[in-house]
């Protein structure tokens, strides 16, 4: 039987090849990243002697062996050796060693003999990305508020935390918001106020009566169709049910109004219907309502004043293929209304609005389009 000095001295010798080999192969950056074992490297139960701080690399520290160095702790988590680099040479045929890409995904390289040696291959692709991730470290910022910025920076984990919200100007306001005031105007006048680009807000207008800067002309021709593309912005009331109508609680919808004006000396008779703009959302949830002249409704009991509406659905109603919105899976959906008279050089006041207060609207825009029916 051999005595237990004897044995731990094989282990030694037996640890000292491993070593020299472990050294040996670390020199080009293949060392420690195979996933598969070579049956000839040493057995696992091998006691290797601690790495060197330098020197030479096949002569084991003087403390090798012993219990207890009396070395000072790690402080830190070992986080491995790096990657190998490609075309650097690898033990194992077939091993494989990957490395993180991209939003917290990995690509993969091979060891392979392609001629001249075991050689790690290119990394593949970045696969196993997070969805809407980001590249960990990655600064961006981004608008917000009113012409405001936000800093976010991509986290280790692949996804953005944000900063607070900074740069907005003083008193600042939503670009191409109007507001309204009656300060020192006469009944049924008001004064109004732009807000810019820079979202600020520029000087009140004298008082007079509030109209809109969306309008239309109809088209003098019978069966002649005039198209325009609006966007929903701002918020408004609206009627609910019949025109005339009460107000629908206190809700507000996103809003459309464009002024249509009738240039010939004949009352003219036409029809009014949404579709989709080139570049909005297709069957959009909408409804439209009219209001005679040009004056914009500015409080509850003139906003119940509409003359046509609330409307839902499109004309040409079943089947859905022939309606004039363009719906695809539903009248309810663009909204139009006929036999809207205008007198002669006179106008009304065509609002489209979402049916619900949180209708998906895309980009927010449609095509309002007008066909003349009748002159008479």
């Amino acid at each position: 039987m051999r005595s237990l000095k004897s044995s731990l001295v094989s282990v030694g010798v037996a640890g000292l090849l491993a070593t020299a080999a472990i050294v040996g192969c670390s020199a080009d950056g293949g060392a420690g990243i195979e996933t598969e074992t070579d049956p000839t490297e040493t057995p696992p139960d091998a006691v290797l002697p601690p790495p060197s701080g330098g020197g030479d690399a096949g002569k084991p520290s003087s403390d090798a062996g012993t219990k207890d160095s009396g070395g000072k702790p790690d402080t830190g988590v070992d986080a491995g050796p790096p990657p190998p680099t490609p075309g650097t040479a690898c033990l194992t045929d077939g091993a494989k060693a990957s490395r993180a890409c991209g939003a917290c995904g990995t690509q993969e390289a091979v060891c392979l003999d392609e001629g001249s040696g075991l050689k790690w291959t290119e990394y593949g692709a970045c696969g196993n990305e997070l969805a809407g991730g980001c590249v960990p470290g990655t600064v961006v910022d981004e608008p917000c508020g009113n012409c405001g910025t936000v800093k976010k920076t991509c986290t280790k984990y692949c996804a953005y935390t944000s900063g607070a919200c900074t740069g907005q100007p003083a008193m600042n306001c939503k670009p191409t918001t109007v507001e309204y005031s009656t300060a020192g105007c006469p009944a049924s006048q008001y004064r109004n106020r732009l807000c810019g680009t820079a979202c600020t807000w520029g000087s009140y207008s004298a008082c007079d009566t509030p109209t809109t800067p969306n309008k239309m002309t109809l088209s003098t021709t019978v069966n002649g169709v005039v198209s325009a593309d609006w966007a929903l912005s701002g918020t408004t009331k609206r009627p609910s049910g019949t025109c005339p109508s009460t107000i629908s609680g206190t809700s507000l919808y996103p809003y459309s109004v464009v002024e249509v004006h009738n240039p010939t000396a004949q009352t003219i008779e036409f029809t009014a219907y949404q579709s989709k703009s080139a570049t909005g959302q297709a069957n959009a949830d909408l409804v439209m309502w009219t209001y005679n002249g040009n004056a914009l409704p500015m409080n509850d009991a003139a906003l119940g004043q509409c003359v046509k509406g609330v409307e839902d659905y499109c004309v040409n109603g079943a089947p859905v293929a022939g309606n004039i919105c363009g719906n695809t899976g539903s009248n309810f959906y663009f909204a139009a209304i006929e036999a809207i008279s205008v007198p002669p050089g006179g106008h009304v006041l065509v609002y489209s609005s979402t049916f619900g207060t949180s209708t998906s609207i895309g980009d927010g825009t449609f095509t309002l389009s007008l066909r003349t029916t009748k002159r008479q």
